[in-house]
């Protein structure tokens, strides 16, 4: 027999890359059962969960393994809250080879044996963790600066996945394929060789604070193929007796890439090394492996909780002062972070402001529609965010409400409007409106607090504007109402008019103007005239918008009349048609 560490990636990267041999197909899709011969293959050998006095029980009917039909197989604990301890799932894969493991556990390992026939056994290892999701989000402008984990997306899994290589043969090198990672992260990657020879996994994406505003902390498993130690003329058991340095790295503002060494244990096995990591704070985007004595001091931590914490409020600003705390965890604080919430406990900040190593003070959005927000303040080093300082309470400002009953008249070139007062007025008195054109916030016009009307100018007929009002207090901006409306002015011309001789009367026709201009047609009007251009009106008559015809009074015989249409809309009179001639036998 032989045991060797299990893989956990597609193809190793960098100068471990290797091609992916064929995959091996499995006979079908669907759920696996419980082996229940010595022969049977694509089975489950054992499910049992040990508690923490060494105990076993049977957790056949806890683990759930299917596979699928891209050659993927995969476990997991069913139900929302599998039961606590450590699992061991056992697995008859036949002649199938795994590629690699990718798993949702804590303390994870993954083994396998193969046989002189070339049946191998996959031995899975480890215990649920809680899985924190969620995209609830504090941020300042278009960046989400701060990730909130949301309770209904979070929970407590067991679970994972591997892909298949090819037929096991004793002619194959499985040292190529020693890499699994276990990891409560929303999302990791493959490890692979870097550019100065240290070995990386990177992409632990998850939000950095619990629903109780802690600092959510994490654990990984991962190991290291033989061939990474052989390529650099030494083994995975000399190299763990040298020491490996393990090291967390995240991006802070103002200060890049920091890298922090954590707690981790090394485990020469086999095939290569196992490294678990039991204390990672969330927010980390990659995990480092040199081949060095561990930089790690025993009793290194977090910083400890900001003091002298003070709040002070001038109107839309709150303003955050403190004091470093008493221990900065054996590292430099490298930022203070202060962040505001609208609630005593849960749900995310709405919003947080920053300082550098030095900064005692930082200002906090204080404007929302709650009686009372919440300031924490936080200090951090490149170990990660330390707890913050017990919340404190300041008393909330809130913006004017929209305004109510916007009224927007628009022709002739400009626009009135009118409102009514916000329901909510805020926590300071109005002191100002602002009217202003969204697509041109210049073309604007301001009011005091007891005039709630005024006239936008400088408009073009017929073009439709979008319009908005908002109260100012001295907390700020109320919130924006809005309407969009067109500019009504009079009717085009009338088209297409003719004119024919009905005795001694005259029978006008036309089509409608090609625009109203934003008021309806209400009425067209024909005059006839004794000349093409002057002349003196002899006749007229009147259609509804709805017809399209009208005939004159009689009117003297033997001669030639001109006549025009005009329309007629709520704003006004278009410009006639051209006049067109018609004779009176």
């Amino acid at each position: 027999m032989r045991h060797v560490l299990l893989a956990t990636t597609l193809a190793a990267v960098g100068s471990l890359a290797v091609a992916a041999p064929a995959s091996a197909a499995l006979p079908s899709s669907g759920a696996w059962p419980v082996c229940a011969a010595p022969a049977d293959r694509h089975c489950v050998e054992s499910a049992v969960v040990r508690d923490g006095d060494g105990g076993a029980s049977d957790a056949s009917a806890t683990l759930e393994v299917r596979s699928d039909e891209d050659q993927t197989v995969s476990w997991t604990a069913v139900g929302d809250d599998p039961p606590a301890g450590r699992y061991e799932l056992v697995l008859r894969l036949g002649s199938y080879l795994p590629y690699y493991v990718d798993a949702t556990a804590a303390g994870f390992r993954a083994t396998y044996r193969a046989d002189n026939d070339g049946d191998v056994t996959l031995t899975i290892t480890g215990s649920p963790v809680t899985t924190w999701r969620g995209d609830l989000c504090a941020g300042q402008g278009y960046w989400c600066v701060t990730g909130f984990a949301d309770p209904a997306k979070s929970g407590t899994r067991f679970a994972g996945e591997f892909w298949a290589v090819d037929h096991w043969s004793g002619g194959a090198d499985p040292e190529t394929l020693l890499e699994y990672i276990g990891s409560d992260a929303a999302y990791s990657s493959i490890g692979s060789e870097a550019a100065d020879g240290h070995w990386e996994l990177l992409g632990f994406g998850n939000p950095d604070f619990g629903p109780d505003r802690r600092p959510l902390r994490s654990t990984l498993s991962t190991a290291i193929p033989e061939r990474y130690f052989t390529d650099r003329g030494t083994t995975g058991a000399d190299a763990v007796a040298a020491g490996l340095d393990v090291v967390a790295v995240r991006w802070e503002w103002g200060a890049g890439e920091v890298e922090a060494p954590v707690p981790a244990t090394a485990e020469a096995l086999p095939g290569g090394v196992a490294i678990d990591v039991p204390d990672l704070v969330h927010g980390y985007y990659a995990v480092r492996v040199y081949p060095r004595p561990s930089t790690f001091q025993p009793g290194s931590g977090v910083p400890g909780v900001p003091t002298a914490v003070t709040v002070t409020g001038a109107h839309d600003r709150t303003t955050v002062s403190w004091a470093p705390p008493e221990s900065t965890g054996g590292l430099p604080i490298t930022r203070y972070v202060a962040r505001i919430y609208g609630a005593a406990a849960g749900g995310p900040a709405y919003d947080e402001c920053w300082t550098g190593a030095d900064g005692t003070t930082c200002d906090l959005d204080a404007t929302r529609p709650t009686a009372t927000s919440y300031v924490h303040v936080s200090a951090v080093t490149a170990y990660g965010e330390g707890m913050p300082a017990t919340a404190l309470p300041v008393a909330g400002r809130r913006v004017a409400g929209g305004v109510r009953n916007l009224v927007v008249v628009a022709r002739s070139g400009q626009a009135t409007v009118t409102w009514a007062p916000p329901a909510d007025p805020g926590t300071s008195p109005i002191t100002a409106y602002r009217v202003f054109r969204i697509d041109d916030s210049r073309n604007e016009c301001v009011t005091g607090p007891a005039t709630r009307t005024c006239t936008i100018r400088g408009l073009t007929t017929g073009r439709t504007y979008p319009f908005s009002v908002y109260a100012v207090t001295a907390d700020g901006w109320g919130i924006i109402t809005g309407l969009s409306t067109t500019v009504a002015g009079p009717p085009g011309t009338p088209r297409a008019v003719s004119a024919r001789p009905t005795g001694a009367k005259i029978r006008a026709a036309w089509a409608p103007p090609a625009s109203d201009y934003g008021s309806r047609v209400t009425r067209y009007h024909a005059t006839v005239w004794t000349a093409a251009k002057g002349g003196s009106p002899v006749a007229s008559c009147t259609a509804p918008a709805s017809r399209r015809t009208c005939t004159t009074r009689a009117i003297a015989g033997k001669r030639a009349y001109w006549i025009a249409i005009t329309a007629v809309n709520g704003v006004g009179v278009s410009a006639p048609s051209t006049r067109v001639r018609v004779t009176v036998r």
